[in-house]
């Protein structure tokens, strides 16, 4: 699996939902009312280049290490304002328009 969509009702993803998922490249959650990703929901997820956020998504709604180990996450080009926080120590996570992506290192 390389690539994942949601339903519009999709409220949460639970911890470690697609831990160690190393295939999945990209995310697709902008169309559903996400509110809370679970602790390490996408950790070690290492070719992860993607992932597309709602703004019903805030950053509370963020367990530890969501995407710890995403070496591959990177921003893309084009973001106007940029907030950058952290919930741990591994992956920055960058929010900017309906995406949230990371640089992790």
């Amino acid at each position: 699996m390389s690539s994942i969509s949601f339903p519009k009702s999709l409220k949460s993803i639970g911890f470690q939902a697609f831990f160690f998922c190393l295939s999945l490249e990209y995310v697709d959650l902008l169309h559903t009312n996400l509110r809370e990703l679970g602790e390490s929901a996408f950790q070690d997820c290492q070719h992860l280049t993607s992932i597309r956020l709602p703004d019903s998504l805030r950053k509370s709604g963020f367990g530890k290490h969501t995407f710890a180990e995403c070496r591959e996450l990177v921003p893309n080009e084009g973001f106007g304002s940029v907030d950058t926080y952290k919930t741990d120590e591994v992956v920055t996570y960058l929010r900017a328009q309906q995406q949230l992506l990371g640089d992790g290192k």
